[in-house]
């Protein structure tokens, strides 16, 4: 099972989110977005998220925010 790991970086504080599925750490991300005000565009971050999935990348970063899939259950 794999697992997502949601990451943002405010200026002095890191905070992270561990989410089973795809649809999960869509919705963190979402969440984020709003609540710290990023500019992201959130197609590319589907995007991102479905590569992941099928394999095709492991992470990605920008914008103070980070994802990445790992190997491991939550």
């Amino acid at each position: 099972m794999k697992h997502y790991r949601i990451g943002i970086e405010a200026s002095h504080h890191r905070f992270e989110y561990l989410c089973s599925t795809i649809s999960e750490a869509y919705g963190a991300i979402e969440d984020a977005v709003s609540t710290f005000g990023l500019k992201v565009d959130m197609n590319k971050i589907m995007e991102k998220l479905v590569d992941m999935d099928r394999g095709i990348t492991s992470s990605s970063y920008g914008q103070g925010l980070w994802i990445s899939i790992e190997d491991g259950e939550v």
